[in-house]
């Protein structure tokens, strides 16, 4: 029966390293006295890690771009809001200063006398 010996997590992170580094896995094996399939299966396990971490930070990444986007796009929408606001209230006051000036009696007095200049009196 074949002895199970636990190599530790350094050793094997070294081996990886290495053979993602391009060393032959058949010279790994001899010089660290594992199997080639071990060190196959150790850069497979390390690479699916490795897989998922991008994964994770590119959704947290993506995630945090629409937080961004939805800041700039909150902070537009204010600055618009404000913009309305000041454009409702420039409208409310001319058609107040408008009424204002078609009410006065000034008007009035203006009105009457374009009637009567123009031969329309009130007869």
């Amino acid at each position: 029966m074949k002895q199970h010996r636990s190599t530790s997590g350094e050793v094997r992170t070294q081996v990886v390293r290495e053979s993602l580094d391009g060393v032959p896995t058949a010279e790994l094996a001899r010089k660290y006295a594992v199997s080639q399939r071990s060190i196959r299966a150790w850069v497979r396990e390390y690479q699916e890690k490795a897989a998922l971490a991008n994964k994770s930070t590119a959704s947290t990444g993506a995630r945090l771009d629409s937080a961004r986007r939805l800041a700039e796009m909150e902070e537009k929408y204010e600055q618009v809001q404000k913009l309305l606001a000041e454009k409702e209230l420039e409208s409310e006051i001319l058609r107040a200063l408008i009424n204002t000036k078609t009410n006065s009696p000034a008007s009035m007095n203006d009105l009457k006398f374009r009637n009567h200049s123009s031969g329309r009196g009130n007869r």
